[in-house]
């Protein structure tokens, strides 16, 4: 796929992933868990707390998915906001800023501020490390009020990092995090979905174990038609939707 692409459907990714509704982020670990993961996962249902349950006679795992927002996007929403009190437009917002902003940013079918680039690199490696910190600590918290499975596990969609930011430099925000609480029960790993690729933390291995699955962007469009089907139908199953050519990617 040529690279302008590429970085479209990633940028139209990342835009999707921002939308209100959190359930799509859930389908969508969902489906990609089943292809890329562990076949097994195509018997799992969507549920709460956590929010992907899969249980029979062989395995008992519990899934817990979140979403990583840049910060300076979440920025971006504060002076859109401002600008709205003091009755701008979204079009005198853009106006009104930067050039190499205003090239960044644009206005979606709903009318709201979209950005047109993936804004990975606004966020430096001090604040990304922070962010998965962060992320890790708040889960960390409610883990310990949520169903028990013989496995629990933390995925993470973060597809907006700093070119710069290694698998290593997120592996030790995550160690230097889980040290900090002392928790009976933790996450048996963390699987992070950047998007080319999904890696997964043994966090019980510490520092010398994960394993890098990478992911086309075929995946990505079943795993995206799934999520928005079941959104607008509770009743669709992942199973009429994969097909055994595509089960377990790697």
């Amino acid at each position: 796929m040529k690279k302008d692409l590429y970085n479209k459907k990633k940028v139209e990714f990342e835009n999707r992933m921002r939308e209100k509704n959190t359930k799509y982020s859930e389908y969508f670990a969902q489906a990609l868990l089943a292809i890329a993961y562990d076949q097994n996962f195509i018997d799992s249902v969507a549920d709460e707390r956590p929010d992907i349950h899969l249980e029979n006679k062989n395995i008992s795992h519990g899934v817990e998915v979140t979403r990583s927002v840049c910060s300076y996007f979440k920025t971006l929403k504060r002076y859109e906001s401002a600008c709205a009190n003091k009755g701008l437009t979204i079009e005198e917002f853009l106006m009104g800023l930067p050039l190499e902003y205003r090239n960044k940013l644009g206005i979606n079918r709903d009318g709201k501020l979209e950005p047109l680039v993936s804004l990975g690199k606004e966020n430096s490696i001090t604040k990304t490390k922070k962010l998965f910190a962060d992320i890790l600590d708040a889960k960390l918290d409610r883990l310990q009020q949520y169903k028990k499975f013989d496995k629990n596990s933390l995925f993470i969609i973060a597809t907006e990092l700093n070119d710069n930011f290694t698998i290593h430099q997120m592996l030790s925000a995550f160690l230097h995090q889980s040290k900090l609480k002392d928790y009976t029960l933790r996450f048996d790993n963390i699987m992070v979905f950047t998007y080319d690729k999904l890696v997964v933390f043994d966090l019980h291995k510490h520092d010398k174990s994960f394993e890098e699955i990478k992911i086309s962007t075929d995946t990505i469009d079943l795993c995206n038609k799934y999520a928005y089907r079941k959104i607008n139908n509770a009743n669709v199953d992942l199973k009429s939707l994969l097909p055994a050519q595509h089960a377990l990617e790697r």
